[in-house]
């Protein structure tokens, strides 16, 4: 199975568990269980947040055994930037 199928099928997984989520979430809402509905909407950001980062963990992975170490630098760098991200949304209240 190519990388590329791999990623598609990884991020379609992860956007649909994240959409079940906030669908969840914002059911929850309505029914005035807000605790519940901020702890799912919080798992569907980082359901969102974590999904492109593994992918990128596998093209890093794929970018490494190539040799392409420009390609592989990129990867990291946008890695750092969505562990920050990651990272802020989990600190910021929750």
């Amino acid at each position: 199975m190519s990388i590329e199928n791999i990623l598609k099928k990884a991020l379609t997984i992860g956007l649909f568990i994240s959409l079940a989520l906030f669908a969840l979430s914002l059911a929850l809402n309505v029914t005035e269980l807000s605790i519940l509905s901020s702890y799912l909407s919080l798992s569907a950001t980082l359901t969102l947040l974590i999904t492109p980062l593994c992918g990128l963990v596998a093209i890093a992975v794929d970018l490494a055994r190539s040799g392409d170490y420009k390609g592989l630098l990129t990867v990291v760098i946008v890695a750092i930037i969505i562990s920050i991200t990651l990272l802020i949304t989990l600190l910021s209240g929750h």
